[in-house]
């Protein structure tokens, strides 16, 4: 599984509030999107406003090994 976009290891979003903006805004966001994240301090503090983020835009989470894909 390949990721559609992130942007924690990037300088400008080494905070909470400016990575949960990209997050919520990215122009890469869409149905599908694999989010990748990396185990830093900021995007730790920033996970629960950006999951939060993405609810209130309607999306939901899903485990990977719940995907099906072809044989």
């Amino acid at each position: 599984m390949n990721w559609t976009y992130g942007y924690d290891w990037e300088k400008e979003y080494q905070d909470k509030k400016a990575l949960t903006e990209i997050m919520l805004n990215s122009p890469y966001l869409g149905n599908g999107a694999n989010l990748l994240m990396h185990d830093r301090k900021w995007t730790s503090e920033a996970i629960e406003d950006i999951v939060k983020g993405f609810q209130k835009k309607g999306y939901e989470f899903l485990d990977p090994k719940l995907i099906e894909t072809p044989a």
